[in-house]
């Protein structure tokens, strides 16, 4: 079972880094994103307006919320705006690269530096986040807004770790099946103790035909001159 579900795992995460190389690459040439239902949530009162976007009185506020892909990273924003009697309907769902506005992903967008008690926090070319609270600017109220990015290759990265741990632990185990590359010679074993090896275990122990110290081979004699 454990067996099963760790190759299940592995799985899955070869399936996310080869998904997120995927998209990563897609997202250098098209944008695309997923916007949420609103949600009605409370705030001040915003007056009537005559703009684009809608007119007529004031009828409370919405949270918009969508996800999408964009320069090679992975977008969430979330923005509060107020909504008026006359205000065009959110278009929900999948939103086309044609359908999908140039600033809809853009951090500059939503979150400016000059928002009082705006935050953010970035590290190039892996993550950034922004948020700043509700306000009222120039005579208009702005509603709470948040932005984070990630890049794709973050998640490509982490599921390439469990794979390619699985691949050098089956390398390993090959290389160890197979033995030596070479083979090793190893040291003669040492004389048993309490004699003096003969002329046939001399030989047999590998020593080559050397003579031990202060004794001659057997069957030869002491020559005379």
């Amino acid at each position: 079972m454990t067996r099963r579900f760790v190759h299940f795992a592995t799985a899955l995460s070869l399936l996310l880094a080869v998904a997120s190389a995927g998209i990563c690459m897609r997202s250098q040439s098209v944008d695309e994103a997923w916007e949420f239902e609103p949600r009605a949530v409370p705030g001040p009162w915003a007056g009537e307006s005559s703009g684009p976007g809608g007119s007529g009185p004031w009828t409370g506020w919405r949270l918009r919320q969508r996800i999408g892909s964009a320069g090679g990273r992975l977008v969430f924003v979330a923005h509060e705006e107020p909504t008026w009697a006359n205000s065009p309907p959110v278009t929900t769902g999948y939103l086309s690269p044609a359908a999908l506005p140039s600033s809809a992903l853009d951090r500059s967008a939503y979150v400016l530096r000059t928002y009082s008690g705006a935050a953010t926090f970035r590290w190039p070319g892996v993550f950034e986040w922004a948020s700043a609270p509700s306000q009222r600017r120039r005579g208009i109220n702005v509603g709470r807004q948040r932005y984070v990015a990630v890049s794709w290759l973050v998640p490509a990265a982490a599921g390439i770790v469990l794979p390619a741990t699985a691949a050098w632990r089956r390398w390993r185990r090959w290389q160890r099946s197979r033995g030596p590359a070479f083979p090793v010679a190893l040291p003669p074993p040492p004389a048993p103790a309490g004699r003096e090896a003969s002329g046939a275990d001399v030989d047999a122990k590998g020593y080559g035909g050397r003579q031990k110290r202060g004794r001659l081979p057997e069957g030869e004699g002491i020559g005379t001159v």
